[in-house]
């Protein structure tokens, strides 16, 4: 199937100027014209002596680019990829730099008009990538319609071109749509480098209960192997269990980590504990600047329960005072 895709272009601070997205792709017509209805079957060069022609040769011409030729004829009612494939050919083949660039991509479409093609047919032809082109007969697209016997062989007749008959059999061409640079590009817009932040969290702890460099990548993942959660709960001082979970917030990569103490030794109940305040630091950014990240403390855990009471089993020695 056919898919409409968008072509986008990212542009770097870097660039400048020199580089800027796609433009308005110019569009040039040129019509096969016959307004007298004469015909492009034959003519007195079809029917001369040479082998090569037939009676029913078709006329033909010879399309071109900024002063060069194609070097085999069209005929006068080539396909449109006929005319395209002569066209991008010729950028192939010239020398001029200008000449290949804007043939490399063109796109040809084939139309009937009885009003602007009489008896033939007219072509749509785009530059695409290439902006602005010079006009037909100046520079643009040109053509050849009294070529004959041109050296070489064409797909349709051996020897050469058939030229058409009479005045009123013409090609005519104009520009359509003027294509046009588009202004778009980082000196005008301002583009500044940005900072990817990719320095790994050389620490993630609680500060109370050390547990070494960490070496986490920068978005590490929120839970499972290599995650906070299984960091946080390596700690050979206090066995803990925490819940995390990562968001990444706008476009940009910024990522938020929110960790959930929901099981401390030595607290009564395991869930609660007010836990002191994390300690992450970062590696730099691309840039070379160490960018500190933010802890907030979302919300305070309680202190638990604690204190002491009395058993007393009419033991002599009196009651026993239990510490919790």
């Amino acid at each position: 199937g056919k898919y409409q895709c968008d072509r986008i272009t990212f542009l770097d601070a870097a660039d400048g100027s020199a580089v800027a997205p796609p433009g308005t792709s110019e569009i040039q017509i040129f019509y096969i014209r016959d307004p007298t209805y004469v015909g492009f079957g034959r003519n007195e060069s079809a029917r001369s002596d040479d082998p090569n022609y037939g009676d029913n040769a078709k006329l033909s011409y010879l399309i071109g680019f900024n002063d060069e030729f194609y070097p085999s004829c069209l005929p006068y009612d080539a396909t449109a990829d006929q005319v395209k494939t002569a066209l991008r050919g010729l950028g192939r083949l010239s020398s001029n730099q200008n000449t290949a660039a804007a043939l490399a991509n063109v796109t040809v479409t084939r139309k009937e008009s009885i009003a602007d093609a009489p008896n033939a047919y007219f072509y749509r032809v785009t530059f695409l990538g290439v902006a602005d082109v010079a006009d037909p007969g100046n520079g643009g697209l040109i053509f050849n319609v009294s070529a004959s016997h041109v050296n070489g062989s064409d797909e349709f007749m051996k020897g050469g071109c058939n030229p058409f008959i009479l005045p009123y059999q013409n090609i005519t061409a104009e520009t359509w749509i003027q294509g046009k640079v588009n202004p778009n590009n980082c000196t005008m817009s301002g583009c500044v480098d940005g900072v990817v932040q990719r320095g790994n969290l050389t620490s993630f702890e609680v500060e109370d209960d050390p547990l070494g460099r960490s070496n986490l990548p920068w978005n590490a993942e929120a839970e499972g192997p290599g995650s906070i959660k299984t960091w946080l709960e390596s700690s050979t001082l206090a066995r803990r269990v925490v819940n995390v979970s990562r968001s990444v917030i706008g476009r940009y990569g910024q990522v938020e980590y929110m960790v959930t103490f929901v099981y401390n030794e030595n607290s009564v109940p395991p869930g609660a504990g007010d836990i002191s305040t994390l300690n992450v630091t970062q590696q730099a950014a691309t840039d070379g600047i160490v960018y500190v990240p933010k802890v907030v403390e979302t919300r305070k855990g309680s202190l638990g329960m604690s204190g002491s009471f009395e058993i007393d089993f009419e033991s002599p020695t009196g009651p026993r005072t239990v510490q919790f």
